[in-house]
């Protein structure tokens, strides 16, 4: 994937590979899918140190550092405060989570962006558990605990009062049927990717 990062820094989409991010309708994965890779970049060069392997991925931080830059000066929109995506600017929840996991914020400016992001009315919001963790992991990183917390009791307690005794893979709050596959059989009722109170509370 590195191959597709070019030199102002930038992930620029290949276009033979399928990107996935969430399964939201109209979501640009654009932001995401460079703050995924950028996120990768930073956590292989931590397990190459842990590993004694640092010589080998040398050039990592700088790639990172490179990202980074580019990151916060085409996706950054001083304005609303908060990171856009896409040629339409696009406000999303996912965004904002990537971008904040891949340390291209400061804790501080990656809490206001997401906030700020929560209550635009024309947010992107995530559509399954899968998204949700990775925002609640960001809530953590950026200080935002009471959030956080709060947010694995509406969401994954909604499938608790929903008569679910396991994580289902897709839960639209309000319609138990929702299904990105065009047919609620299809769906998983018992996902690991939707396990995140089970991982994130043994962690804080």
């Amino acid at each position: 994937l590195g191959a597709y990062v070019n030199p102002d820094g930038l992930f620029v989409d290949p276009k033979n590979a399928w990107i996935f991010v969430d399964w939201a309708q109209g979501l640009d994965r654009t932001a995401s899918m460079h703050a995924i890779l950028l996120y990768c970049y930073r956590q292989a060069a931590k397990l190459a140190d842990i590993l004694g392997h640092s010589s080998e991925v040398a050039n990592y931080g700088q790639i990172a550092d490179r990202m980074t830059k580019a990151a916060q000066e085409n996706f950054y929109h001083p304005a609303d405060q908060l990171y856009t995506s896409g040629p339409f600017r696009q406000i999303s929840v996912a965004t904002q989570a990537w971008l904040i996991l891949a340390g291209v914020p400061t804790p501080e400016a990656g809490a206001i962006a997401l906030k700020n992001a929560l209550a635009h009315p024309g947010v992107v919001v995530p559509a399954s558990p899968y998204l949700y963790h990775h925002v609640v992991a960001a809530m953590f990183a950026c200080g935002m605990k009471t959030e956080a917390l709060a947010l694995i009791d509406k969401y994954w307690g909604g499938m608790v009062q929903d008569g679910s005794d396991t994580f289902w893979e897709v839960y639209t709050p309000g319609d138990s049927l929702a299904s990105p596959y065009g047919d609620v059989h299809i769906n998983s009722f018992c996902h690991a990717w939707s396990c995140t109170p089970a991982y994130l509370l043994r962690i804080i």
